[in-house]
């Protein structure tokens, strides 16, 4: 007698399905994947109960034929590729043919539609994965995908969900991560009938107000470098957009949402001199890459991707990050504000240089004299009032420069001396961490924190 026996349909179709599904925002992305692969500009995504009782998925895209909507909830049906050469180099969002078949195994699957030239659409119902109903009727031209009662034939899958508004948080995060990389389409979200989000087309700075806040771009610096192998634009935080937590990062290859461990390391070593233990920076990041260079076929969720030359896009992106960086003076410049009698101290925002400009210093190409009409005697005396007045009186020369290659002595006078006798005073600068500047002063110790200074 054997041991081994295949799976009935029924259940390996529901393990399939877990590779898939794993929860409610599983079903929203590959839903909202469909309709953009589909030519629709605008989507609109309902749930309700967080996902678990309602997902439905509106666009105004092709729509399929009676033929087409009774395939596409078979399995490895797709419309995407149908060759191996087509896998080598995809081009689509989705390709594998397996969401709406697993969908369906876990869940009420409905879909109406209607292609664009036709006056008669198709409604499939798929109440378990045996009985189908088909009807035919008028309905919105494009496509609309229900999915009601998700994992009511899977319980112990069903039970390992999180609450509602955990799910919910899930759900609304890949909506948003879609709404950024195609910021040309219109997407709509409703959480228990409610409008809770209306992104209109726009282009991408516009999406980013849209979805983070109107300011948002002053935090930002725009980043953008494309070569015929490599591309690579978007956004990267200023240093006061550090966070503490990893889930503001969204690289996105090719317009598709993906996971890289290798592009967020060179971005994270970009900013070594400005991050502290624990610290992540904000980006949002678009490479663009010859679809043949790569192979997002690691995973059923397509979050994974692996590149041909790994080392050449690290170091690219690296030096782009770097480079766009280096081109922001993000030492805030110092002004000062005097309403009335009060004195206070003002801070501007870090703003863009270019190489050979010096038009924020005094002067600008060659150098000329100062004309003193930057700054007031009051001005003056507030910077240099917190000056001892022996630092002031010490003779030049008596301190060696801290970075020049000479024995390291101080000299100062000895109060009460008359006679000036120079006494020799050891002197230190060290680096403590890559982030402190120690060195010793007449009164003791000073501590320097070189990211801020």
């Amino acid at each position: 007698m054997t041991l081994i026996k295949i799976l009935p349909e029924n259940i390996s179709s529901k393990i399939a399905a877990g590779e898939v599904v794993h929860r409610p925002e599983s079903v929203v992305k590959e839903l909202i994947e469909n309709s953009i692969d589909a030519g629709a500009d605008a989507i609109e995504v309902m749930i309700k109960r967080a996902g678990k009782s309602l997902i439905q998925v509106c666009d105004n895209g092709t729509g399929m034929d009676e033929e087409d909507a009774v395939l596409c909830i078979q399995k490895h049906a797709t419309s995407k590729i149908s060759t191996y050469s087509d896998l080598e180099a995809i081009t689509t969002l989705g390709f594998r043919g397996e969401a709406l078949s697993s969908i369906a195994a876990v869940a009420q699957l409905e879909i109406r539609t209607e292609m664009r030239e036709e006056e008669i659409g198709t409604v499939i119902r798929i109440e378990d994965s045996k009985n189908i109903v088909k009807e035919k009727g008028s309905f919105a031209k494009g496509t609309c995908v229900s999915v009601k009662n998700l994992f009511f034939n899977t319980p112990a899958r069903r039970n390992f969900l999180k609450s509602d508004s955990t799910e919910l948080k899930h759900t609304v995060d890949t909506f948003n991560k879609i709404a950024l990389a195609h910021p040309d389409l219109n997407f709509r979200f409703y959480n228990e009938n409610d409008l809770i989000y209306n992104y209109t087309a726009s282009d991408l700075p516009a999406r980013i107000r849209q979805v983070f806040a109107d300011n948002m771009l002053e935090a930002l610096i725009p980043v953008e470098e494309k070569t015929d192998f490599l591309g690579v634009s978007g956004f990267i935080g200023k240093p006061a957009l550090l966070k503490k937590s990893r889930g503001d990062q969204y690289l996105f290859l090719n317009t598709r949402f993906v996971i890289s461990r290798q592009i967020n390391h060179a971005v994270f070593t970009a900013y070594e001199n400005f991050l502290e233990k624990g610290d992540y920076p904000f980006f949002i990041l678009f490479v663009e890459i010859d679809p043949k260079k790569i192979d997002v076929n690691v995973h059923p969720s397509k979050l994974e991707v692996r590149f041909d030359d790994e080392r050449d896009i690290y170091n690219f992106v690296l030096a782009v990050v770097k480079k766009s960086l280096g081109t922001y003076d993000l030492i805030p410049g110092m002004t000062f504000d005097l309403p009335g009698n009060e004195e206070k101290l003002k801070t501007d925002n870090s703003m863009k240089f270019e190489r050979n400009d010096f038009s924020d210093r005094t002067g600008s190409g060659e150098f000329k004299s100062y004309t003193g009409t930057g700054l007031s005697d009051k001005d003056i005396d507030l910077i240099f009032n917190a000056i001892p007045d022996d630092v002031i009186k010490r003779e030049p020369g008596t301190i060696a420069h801290p970075f020049e290659n000479v024995p390291k002595e101080i000299y100062h006078e000895v109060p009460g001396d008359s006679s000036k006798n120079l006494t020799p005073e050891p002197a230190f600068i060290i680096q403590l961490h890559n982030k402190y500047i120690l060195s010793q002063i007449k009164s003791g110790l000073m501590i320097i924190d070189q990211h801020f200074a």
